[in-house]
């Protein structure tokens, strides 16, 4: 993310709506998955139009994420310790909160939305399934709310057409 440049984003028509995209070239997931491109929410634009006024004298190979005196660092995660801290918001009920949070709520997120499959959002975040499943299987049974409640009316309709069949046999 640190290492994220304006050349990185691009934008893809699809009929009326505008798709933004992050090309992830460096990173710690880019070791197992080489370069890919990540799909960005809708809301993003808001942000990177921002940025651009911010900082109107861009070039392609700056970073995109910057120092609010326009200033770069190889340690964005320090500076975000600082504003987390600054706004009391360094500790959640989960432990200290760090950058690299964000991945995690953004995935926590995802899975419980249920508008995701697992394996789209592992190729998002440069993960595997397999990975998914081990750190985030307590959000698993909220992703299937529907399926699993169907499957509990399921068991209420026999367990009550047991009972009904039941008491009427004996009497």
């Amino acid at each position: 993310m640190e290492g994220i440049t304006w050349a990185d984003l691009h934008m893809k028509r699809k009929g009326h709506k505008v798709v933004f995209f992050v090309t992830v070239t460096k990173g710690k997931t880019t070791k197992y998955t080489g370069t890919r491109e990540i799909v960005c929410r809708d809301d993003i634009f808001s942000c990177i139009d921002e940025l651009r006024e911010r900082f109107p004298d861009r070039k392609p190979s700056d970073l995109l994420f910057r120092l609010a005196d326009g200033s770069t660092t190889k340690e964005l995660g320090k500076a975000f310790e600082k504003a987390v801290g600054d706004t009391g918001l360094k500790n959640s009920a989960h432990g200290v909160r760090t950058l690299y949070s964000l991945r995690h709520s953004y995935i926590t997120w995802q899975l419980m939305s249920g508008d995701v499959g697992m394996e789209i959002l592992a190729k998002q975040c440069g993960t595997s399934v397999q990975m998914i499943e081990q750190h985030y299987s307590h959000v698993v049974p909220s992703m299937y709310t529907k399926e699993l409640s169907a499957i509990c009316v399921a068991i209420f309709v026999i367990y009550s057409y047991t009972r009904i069949v039941y008491s009427l046999s004996y009497t």
